[in-house]
């Protein structure tokens, strides 16, 4: 240890030589140093952009991380799903061991606290550049959103949950007091946060184009956006008035409408649009691309994208030997509607029954029972129906983008 020591010490001094004053003060001329993202409009743009990936990235093939994403989209511990079995099970289920340390449930913990924590920067370096430049309002009224819905996905999920509304730093971080918010200071905050995003400026009613053309850039927050999250915190509130005037001004907007046919949501690979038109249902969007560029973990050479439509498709390849592109590609047979939300639909009357949901699997051309309905107990187990023949939601179904590669386990 102590010849370590020496050397270190001989080394600080040698390098010292040249300029004390200028040693640790150094700027990088070839990457995108804190400085910059934080003290400039640009470097604001582009840690905004930073923090849609960061948000996406829960979505990853690698990691325990990765089943934080079924536990958002699927709304876990809500009446409406069904979980078989996996590390999500300990948040659907709140099984004996719901505890903090366990995998899934400091995943998400971390995930939201870290998005909040990134938010938090860009919140305060916007305020002190000023807000009256459109590129810093744009990025704080942004993370103004995330931080008001990460605040609201981790309270639907423990409520005793801690507010984090300033970045730490070296003079802080060891003076913050840690106690459970109220119920009021968590939803006072998530209010104050989507509203004032709202009437900023900074956001728009529809996803703004790129600077550099026309292109829309999917996937943005907008006004649209903020009001439903709104929405949704006033429905967490009994708030009914505040849900319902947030959703109208949804409605009374051109720019969104319902489409005469459901289906039309989910029968496509670009989703952000429909024959060339911007879908004007979608509202809350992450981004997936088999392109580089377009979201999820890089693994073997390529996009992994992220594992939704895996998880809400039934493994059918064991019982027909293998995976089909009409049937969904590779199926995990982990998360899905339950029957009682099909007992909400009117199934003679109400068209998203048959349309939205797959409730029958047949054996297809070449297998001996080719035709034929795959039936419990004859082909499936009952012990096995969860995961090889549960009725599936279309809206996680994937037959474009696994188009030439029916095994692959993730989708876009």
């Amino acid at each position: 240890m102590k010849r370590v020591s020496y050397i270190l010490i001989l080394g600080l001094v040698s390098i010292s030589v040249p300029s004390c004053s200028d040693l640790l003060d150094v700027e990088s001329r070839t990457q995108i140093t804190t400085n910059y993202v934080y003290s400039t409009p640009e470097g604001l743009s582009r840690a905004i952009v930073g923090l849609y990936q960061l948000d996406r990235s829960v979505a990853r093939k690698d990691g325990g991380s990765a089943t934080c994403y079924a536990s958002w989209l699927l709304d876990a511990v809500s009446d409406l799903t069904i979980w078989r079995g996996g590390s999500p099970e300990h948040i659907f289920k709140l099984s004996a061991s719901y505890t903090p340390d366990y995998a899934v449930i400091s995943d998400w913990w971390t995930h939201y606290y870290n998005v909040i924590g990134k938010a938090n920067e860009i919140i305060a370096s916007a305020e002190q550049l000023g807000l009256e430049h459109p590129e810093v309002v744009a990025a704080w009224a942004e993370a103004k959103v995330f931080r008001a819905r990460c605040h609201l996905e981790l309270y639907k999920k423990w409520e005793r949950i801690l507010l984090s509304k300033e970045p730490t730093t070296a003079d802080n971080y060891d003076k913050q007091t840690y106690r459970p918010a109220s119920k009021q200071e968590v939803f006072t905050l998530i209010y104050d946060d989507l509203q004032e995003a709202i009437d900023s400026g900074g956001l728009e009613w529809t996803v703004p184009a790129k600077s550099t053309g026309t292109t829309p850039e999917y996937g943005r927050f907008t006004i649209a956006v903020a009001k439903h999250i709104k929405a949704e915190a006033a429905l967490w509130m009994e708030d009914w008035d505040e849900a319902i005037e947030q959703c109208e001004d949804i409605f009374e907007r051109p720019e969104y409408d319902l489409y005469p046919n459901t289906i039309d949501c989910f029968t496509g690979a670009n989703l952000n649009q429909l024959d060339g038109v911007g879908y004007t249902e979608n509202l809350l969007v992450q981004q997936f691309s088999e392109s580089v560029a377009g979201g999820g973990a890089i693994s073997g050479g390529a996009v992994a994208g992220h594992r939704m439509s895996a998880i809400g498709t039934p493994a059918l390849k064991n019982v027909i030997g293998e995976n089909l592109v009409e049937y969904g590609g590779f199926g995990w047979g982990r998360g899905y509607p339950n029957t009682y939300l099909l007992s909400l639909y009117d199934k003679e009357k109400d068209v998203r029954y048959n349309t939205l949901f797959k409730h029958t699997w047949t054996f297809p051309e070449g297998h001996a029972k080719a035709g034929q309905t795959i039936k419990v107990p004859e082909d499936v187990s009952h012990q096995n129906y969860l995961r090889d023949l549960h009725f599936q939601s279309l809206k996680y179904f994937d037959q474009w983008t696994n188009t030439n590669n029916p095994d692959r386990t993730t989708g876009f």
